[in-house]
């Protein structure tokens, strides 16, 4: 057993040992120092008649000239050369190849060291990996009976000029990381330009792109540095991810109207592009034209409803104006953007994501007086705000929230010049909700801020209720606080002791409340320590408003009321509150069995809040 082990290491380190790693492919005969194999079907039968030029293993199987034969005289047979395998000539080094007009393909250069390839009418393919990596092959003539380009067929070749005049198809990586410089692709028939097709190409200046093609695959001229121009029919209706990825002196490019679908990335890069027409897509992806350092003009279509994360950072927008289509701006789209001055938001804006616009120094104006989401399902929560979404616009004074706002997030607008900050009424969250971290607030100018009501919020610890609804938020930075406005009608249910202010907005500022209010606050823990606590006829006090349907209209709980009672489906306790209309909080009981008496209730609509250790759910019902 050992020296079996021994025989089968040896033979494992031999085949390892080469550089090249070939396979070791049999040959059945050798001619005039060609090597041969039977040719096979796909079934595995030998095809009578017919050989496969290939290789003994070695890179130097072959070298100088080889001119393969049409028919080769083996054993007192005549048979025909119908191919060569595509590791025929791998590793060689070959001053010239001479094919006959009876091979199916041109193959079996890979990694071969060959200068002059004649290829005569018949071949109607130059199959995958065929030159791949030929260093030394500059120049390649292409009978008119060749139509296809292989996969990867030049990928890594030096090739520099090759007619493709008859070519009717060119498929994935052929032409990558060549030093090709002119393509004439004017006869495609194949709909898809492949993936990559033109991947690296550093010395293509331009190209123009037949109309029977329909679709720019991936990757297609990414990092073909020196592309200026490039036309597209209108033909065209998608343009992969990343397909003219720096692209660095791509300066003009028009994209049809046909156009559905651009990929992400598929402009990422582009240095020199300084403006673009975009269709009437509804996607703007990831990444799209992130890096583009010129970029400082965009037209968004009437269509376009999501711009995709990263879409923008690193170009040079200095104005923009979205239509009214819009819904989603993605995380950091527009991040760290010196250039921008002014942003206008559509009727539509549903969600701006995290660190969206964070960063942009300049930007001074944002105007959202269009914004008025409509009562679909989608925009039921009002405008989200993401975390960090203005964070650091150093130069931005003013913004007006949409009066239906569903949420600003962690540290929205730190580091603004926003004086007044006015958060609408029916907001439901301001800051972090999922744990107790406090909303950061550090607004240098804040003068003005106006607590949403909705946003105090009820914490169960192991459905143990704390003290009442509470505000978290710290704005010991925000020095120069005068007014805070309060709308709470009985704040002796709500806490502030998680909100910090600055020692100096306590002593100075002024809690404005509802008329017949002040004696409540005066008791309140948090409250209290505002010295100046005034009653302000101009507010319309509040009550915190149980009805949470208004921002959310989650049943995950499966709950119900029926006969009477309130029932819902929960393998552990549940913290039920129900409201009236008004928002009082009229009944709250901890129930361990998914039934809640409902019975006393006086006829009229509430709404029950549901809370489990995991889940929360709203029930709006009608008593009799």
């Amino acid at each position: 057993m050992k020296t079996i082990k021994v025989i089968i290491t040896i033979i494992v380190l031999l085949c390892c040992s080469n550089a090249y790693a070939y396979y070791m492919y049999p040959y059945d005969f050798c001619v005039d120092g060609i090597y041969y194999q039977y040719g096979y079907d796909k079934y595995g039968d030998k095809i009578k008649g017919v050989v496969y030029v290939c290789s003994n293993g070695s890179p130097t199987a072959y070298s100088g000239v080889i001119e393969i034969p049409e028919k080769v005289e083996y054993n007192g047979k005549t048979l025909l050369v119908g191919g060569v395998k595509f590791n025929a000539f791998q590793g060689c080094v070959l001053d010239k190849v001479i094919f006959p007009p009876s091979i199916d393909a041109i193959s079996g250069f890979c990694d071969a060291s060959v200068s002059e390839v004649v290829i005569p009418e018949g071949p109607s393919a130059i199959d995958y990996l065929a030159f791949n990596n030929c260093k030394n092959l500059k120049k390649l003539h292409l009978p008119d009976s060749i139509k296809e380009i292989g996969s990867q067929s030049f990928d890594g070749s030096d090739i520099e000029e090759i007619n493709l005049e008859n070519v009717e198809a060119v498929y994935g990586y052929a032409f990558a990381n060549t030093a090709i410089k002119e393509v004439n692709i004017d006869n495609l028939t194949y709909n898809i330009l492949g993936a990559g097709a033109f991947e690296n190409c550093i010395n293509l200046e331009s190209i123009a792109i037949p109309e029977t093609i329909t679709e720019m695959g991936e990757y297609v001229f990414a990092g073909c540095k020196n592309l200026k121009s490039i036309i597209l029919p209108e033909t065209i209706t998608v343009i992969g991810y990343s397909a003219f990825e720096d692209c660095k002196n791509l300066n003009s490019i028009t994209l049809p109207e046909t156009i559905t679908v651009i990929g992400y990335s598929a402009f990422a890069g582009c240095e020199n592009l300084t403006s673009i027409e975009i269709p009437n897509i509804i996607d703007m992806p990831q990444w799209a034209f992130a890096g583009c350092k010129k970029l400082s003009q965009i037209n968004f279509p009437e269509t376009l409803e999501t711009i995709g994360g990263n879409a923008f950072i690193g170009t040079q927008l200095v104005d923009i104006e979205f239509p009214a289509s819009l819904k989603h701006i993605g995380d950091y789209a527009f991040s760290e953007l010196n250039s921008l001055q002014s942003v206008k938001f559509g009727k539509n804006l549903t969600t701006i994501g995290n660190s969206a616009f964070d960063y942009c120094e300049n930007l001074s104006k944002v105007d959202m007086s269009e914004v008025c989401p409509d009562d679909s399902y989608e925009s039921r929560k009002g405008v989200i705000f993401g975390d960090k979404c203005f964070f650091q616009c150093t130069s931005l004074n003013e913004i007006s929230l949409p009066e239906k706002t569903g949420r600003v997030g962690y540290r929205a607008f730190d580091y603004t010049l926003i004086e007044t900050l006015d958060l609408p009424k029916d907001m439901s969250q301001f800051g972090n909700w999922d744990d107790l971290e406090p909303a950061i607030c550090t607004l240098p100018k804040l003068k003005s801020f106006t607590f949403p009501v909705q946003c105090f919020r009820r914490q169960y610890v192991d459905l143990v209720p704390t003290d009442g609804p509470f505000f978290i938020a710290d704005f010991t930075e925000s020095e120069e606080l005068e007014n805070i406005v309060v709308k709470l009608m009985d704040p002796t249910s709500y806490q502030l002791k998680h909100t910090t202010f600055n020692s100096e907005t306590y002593e100075k500022a002024t809690l404005r409340v509802p008329v017949g209010t002040a004696h409540l606050y005066r008791k309140r823990e948090g409250w209290k320590k505002f010295k100046n606590i005034v009653e302000d006829p101009t507010i319309t006090g509040e009550y915190l408003v149980g009805i949470e349907e208004v921002f959310t209209t989650d049943n995950s709980l499966n709950a119900y009321y029926r006969n009477g009672q309130i029932r819902f489906e929960s393998d552990s306790c549940a913290k039920v509150e129900v409201y009236d209309l008004t928002g009082k909080l009229v009944m709250q009981i901890i129930s361990d069995n998914g039934v809640v008496d409902a019975s006393d209730l006086e006829a009229g609509i509430y709404v029950a809040r549901i809370a489990t250790s995991s889940d929360i759910a709203t029930l709006k019902f009608h008593t009799q």
